[in-house]
């Protein structure tokens, strides 16, 4: 067994992909990513990780439109 399994593993930074609609917030119709969902939770899945509980500010990113936000969790660690 390789010294990597043996040890607890954190992984953390920008994912650039939200993982589930709940990890997304805009006042106007959007089309979520579900392609790169379903890639981002099948990769999590393989790798045996998960998201750590989130807490503070749920939504990591904005793109800065008061007039039209949208919100999206895009940091993670798990």
């Amino acid at each position: 067994m390789s010294l990597v399994k043996e040890l607890p593993l954190l992984v953390l930074g920008d994912f650039n992909q939200i993982r589930s609609a709940s990890e997304h917030f805009s006042i106007a119709s959007y089309n979520l990513p579900v392609s790169g969902m379903g890639k981002l939770q099948e990769c999590l899945v393989d790798c045996g990780l998960d998201d750590l509980e989130t807490r503070g500010v749920f939504f990591s990113w904005s793109n800065g439109r008061p007039e039209d936000p949208i919100l999206r969790k895009l940091d993670r660690a798990l």
